[in-house]
């Protein structure tokens, strides 16, 4: 858990808010948009966005 908290203070701020509406606080897309007063395509695409910077975080770094 610490490690994703750490990685979840590396988004930016319009992803961390995004990622909090949808994946923790378990807002529909439109939801999200309302609140956010964003279209509901930026909402998917910021969301898209800090999936992915999160699991790329995740990953080991490869030695050599």
């Amino acid at each position: 858990m610490e490690e994703f908290a750490r990685s979840f203070d590396r988004l930016s701020q319009p992803e961390q808010s995004v990622v909090m509406l949808v994946g923790v606080c378990g807002y529909k897309y439109h939801e999200a948009a309302d609140q956010l007063g964003l279209a509901v395509g930026t909402v998917k695409s910021r969301l898209f966005r800090a999936r992915d910077s999160l699991r790329d975080m995740q990953k080991p770094v490869p030695l050599h």
